[in-house]
């Protein structure tokens, strides 16, 4: 229902992902009591994979089936988990950061990230609050932009170069916000990826008009600019 797709999206703080092969326990029973008053999505390919849902842990559903496709389209050219794009997919719809729970999730989404924000600070409980929140905040700053900027593909005539490089100097500009995470001096640890499925397809040297077979007001809410909090790195 569209109402229980719009509340969700008005009080979601993430959405969660992980591989089957770790242990995530310890990692979601911190982000649970994070967020005992909020909502935590986990995509529908996961949802049997937790013994218990309940909140703030919620089920999400596809806003459209014509998603279905386009996923299983991306994971076989990005060569990587269909988990890990749904993940992706679903959080750009439901305007959420990713928070990726485990080191194989997390290896999993280094290969298609665009840039890295790294932590050279021992992160109390007052700066991951901080800093879950700065992500949040730049998610929803970069959504309408990069959404709307990913359409331009299904234009005529597009430079594709210039396409990419604007959305890369998006991503600079909202690194900036981080700037507290780097006044340490301890080894650079990764606390969050950006990801973006259009420079991740096209880094793989595919054509970028492909996307264009899918229509553009369905797939377009999956190709925002997200970022990916790295939960598990930086609790140890």
């Amino acid at each position: 229902m569209l109402s229980r797709y719009a509340a969700l999206v008005k009080n979601m703080r993430g959405v969660v992902v992980f591989d089957l092969a770790d242990d995530i326990s310890q990692d979601l029973k911190w982000l649970t009591d994070r967020f005992k008053y909020r909502i935590l999505g986990v995509p529908p390919s996961l949802i049997d994979k937790i013994s218990k849902i309940a909140k703030p842990l919620v089920p999400l559903a596809y806003p459209h089936k014509d998603l279905i496709e386009f996923i299983e389209f991306t994971s076989r050219t990005l060569d990587i988990n269909r988990e890990i794009v749904e993940a992706i997919c679903l959080a750009s719809c439901y305007v959420s950061p990713i928070l990726a729970l485990g080191s194989r999730s997390q290896k999993s989404l280094k290969p298609i990230s665009i840039s890295t924000v790294p932590t050279k600070i021992k992160m109390n409980l007052q700066d991951w609050k901080l800093h879950l929140r700065i992500a949040d905040y730049s998610v929803l700053d970069l959504y309408e932009w990069s959404t709307t900027h990913a359409e331009k593909l299904w234009e005529p005539e597009v430079n594709i170069e210039g396409l990419m490089t604007e959305r890369l100097e998006a991503i600079r500009r909202d690194k900036k916000r981080y700037w507290r995470l780097q006044k340490g001096d301890l080894e650079p640890r990764p606390f969050l990826v950006y990801l973006d499925l259009i420079q991740a397809l096209w880094r793989k040297n595919m054509d970028a008009k492909v996307l264009t077979k899918y229509d553009k007001d369905v797939v377009s809410a999956c190709l925002a600019i997200n970022v990916a909090v790295f939960i598990r790195a930086t609790l140890q």
